[in-house]
């Protein structure tokens, strides 16, 4: 980090910390044409800005968790009410359909969390639309001193719908920057050219250039099932670190808040013209046999694969059912079965023990005793071979620095 300081030409009042983004060399040349004396002056914060830096005073850390939290909140009633204006043939919306929960991170200590979900109705197979904060200021040893979140899975009744799963997170560091993390895939049971290009417009007319190309690759490699030979989905959005090195902290927030409404009135969309065009009197056992294989692929992807999945069980059993509502309603476990042979023989174990855990009628029911199990084998697992961890998805953050491209901080001190 630069931190241009200097000597003032007047007593110093009070001190507002900036922080500033753009071209380093820039930075420097304008620097260095300024007499030393006004090295720390307003002058230098306004040569700055008019040479391509970006400048904006400095949040104090609790009054920016304060500030995400109210936007993510904003953000779970903006969702969960666009999806009850969905309605199917029959004229069933989703208007009566979730109910509230709630739960705490060690008895409210350290935050917690409340989700709107709904299960088994006639537009959502299991959706979930989760807010979550939480925060470690009086444990000094944890590497995270706060995190706030929305994370949203929708899995609809209809075949031809499309899931998807979106997540925001906002991650404070014990020692370094705070950063955002933002993921969007569109995963559709039968695949829809249209919806995807829908889909991939809307974060085109919304993403950096740079950081959307960035984003589709670390989202296509994290989301690559190796042992099936394919994606989970069709369309990977996954940036996976935004800091101010990227993007002023201003415009990540006008960014967040421009994803959120655009991909949920994107995916209604897409939702809305299967409902339309695909109405429940005319779907076949073909079309009802690809979902619930899909499912069941969805499902196999979470539990060997997912790392956010895997570190959230490992941290906590605060909210297991929660962190598990990614999962579909129903499974083949007798499709799951046959990709155990696929498998590293380690992972082969959590399979088995998946399976111990599904009940024995096929299609299987994931209930939410049935994920509360779930959550119990993969923690497990991974407490009894960490080594299996490194066979999950690929999360390659040095990759990721290189392709988004590593700017530089500048803090200034106004006087």
């Amino acid at each position: 980090m630069w931190r241009l300081l200097g000597m003032a030409t007047r007593p110093m009042r009070s001190a507002t910390r900036f922080r500033c983004t753009g071209s380093l060399t820039l930075a420097m040349r304008h620097a260095s044409a300024l007499p030393r004396s006004q090295l720390g002056s307003v002058a230098l914060a306004g040569l700055l800005l008019g040479g391509g830096i970006t400048c904006e005073p400095e949040v104090p850390p609790q009054a920016k968790r304060d500030q995400v939290k109210l936007m993510a909140d904003e953000m779970q009633q903006h969702f969960v009410a666009r999806l009850k204006t969905l309605r199917n043939s029959s004229g069933a919306t989703a208007e009566d359909c979730f109910s509230q929960a709630c739960w705490q991170r060690d008895g409210g200590t350290h935050g917690g969390g409340t989700r709107y979900e709904t299960t088994a109705t006639p537009i959502f197979n299991r959706a979930s639309v989760n807010v979550s904060g939480v925060h470690y200021d009086d444990k000094p040893s944890s590497p995270v001193s706060g995190a706030t979140a929305i994370s949203v899975i929708l899995h609809p009744t209809n075949p031809y719908a499309p899931s998807m799963h979106f997540h925001i997170s906002f991650i404070e560091t014990r020692n370094g920057k705070p950063y955002w993390r933002m993921i969007a895939d569109l995963n559709p049971s039968i695949p829809n050219p249209a919806h995807t290009r829908k889909f991939e417009a809307a974060l085109a007319g919304i993403v950096p250039p740079k950081i959307l190309t960035a984003g589709i690759d670390f989202g296509n490699r994290y989301f690559w099932i190796p042992v099936l030979g394919r994606h989970r989905g069709v369309s990977h959005f996954f940036a996976a670190k935004i800091d101010t090195e990227l993007m002023s902290a201003a415009d990540t927030i006008h960014m967040a808040k421009n994803l959120v409404e655009g991909i949920v009135d994107v995916y209604c969309e897409a939702v809305q013209d299967a409902l339309n065009s695909h109405p429940e009197e005319y779907l076949t056992t073909a079309d009802r046999d690809a979902q619930l294989a899909y499912h069941t692929l969805y499902l196999f992807q979470v539990l060997s694969l997912d790392k956010g999945t895997t570190y959230g069980l490992l941290a906590h059993r605060d909210n297991d059912v929660g962190t598990l509502g990614s999962l579909p309603n129903k499974v083949d476990r007798e499709l799951l079965a046959t990709w155990r042979s696929k498998m590293p023989p380690v992972q082969q174990l959590l399979l088995d023990n998946v399976l111990l855990a599904l009940p024995e009628q096929n299609p299987a029911p994931v209930t939410p005793e049935v994920r509360a199990k779930l959550a119990e084998v993969v923690r497990s697992h991974y407490r009894s071979h960490p080594e299996a961890v490194k066979m999950q998805a690929e999360m390659d953050m040095r990759r990721w620095g290189i392709e988004a491209g590593e700017g530089f901080v500048l803090s200034l001190i106004h006087i």
